[in-house]
């Protein structure tokens, strides 16, 4: 029997985690602090990129890639403080050399994919795993300059992982990240 909890946390408040679940499913920038060592065993799944999130008749949606020159003068959706993918954009203002228009802070990305499709914002958003991903409202665009990529990790106590129970929990994460991104390794 599996139960699973949804916590709304900064990445900070991830490790913490592991002393109430046996598995943690957890997410950082790549370029961020890396996890605790300490207490903590880490498995990595996914390495995804954070694309340019704008609704298909957005003129800039005819491109195949974006800069950050590009975006600058947008209006964003991005998260509150402290959560990613707003980190990112300080990068993007700083390559672009101005300040970003944030409109919005939402922080769930379906209700972020919604409001991108709506039409006159745009916003990062994962890859694979977000609900833009599998929106035909919506076209993901790669951003050239600024590297913006999460590590999606399981995050567990040593002792944990020698359960079958949860060896087996974890397997399973593999094969749903290993079909999310199949098509892009087939392309």
């Amino acid at each position: 029997e599996v139960h699973v909890s949804d916590e709304d946390v900064a990445q900070d408040d991830f490790p913490p985690l592991t002393a109430r679940y046996d598995l943690v499913l957890a997410h950082r920038l790549e370029h961020g602090q890396p996890w605790p060592t300490a207490g903590l065993r880490v498995v990595p799944l996914l390495s995804e990129p954070l694309d340019v999130a704008l609704a298909v008749d957005h003129p800039l949606a005819r491109r195949a890639t974006l800069t950050s020159v590009d975006v600058a003068g947008e209006r964003w959706v991005t998260s509150r403080h402290g959560y990613s993918p707003d980190d990112v954009l300080g990068a993007i203002a700083a390559v672009a050399n101005r300040s970003l228009e944030v409109v919005h802070r939402i922080n769930d990305y379906g209700a972020a994919s919604a409001v991108v499709a709506a039409g006159d914002v745009i916003c990062l958003l994962p890859r694979f795993t977000s609900p833009a991903a599998h929106d035909d409202r919506i076209a993901l665009r790669p951003l050239a300059d600024v590297t913006a990529v999460r590590s999606i990790d399981v995050l567990a106590r040593p002792e944990t992982l020698r359960r079958r129970s949860v060896r087996l929990v974890v397997a399973a994460l593999r094969r749903v990240v290993g079909n999310l991104t199949q098509s892009e390794e087939e392309a």
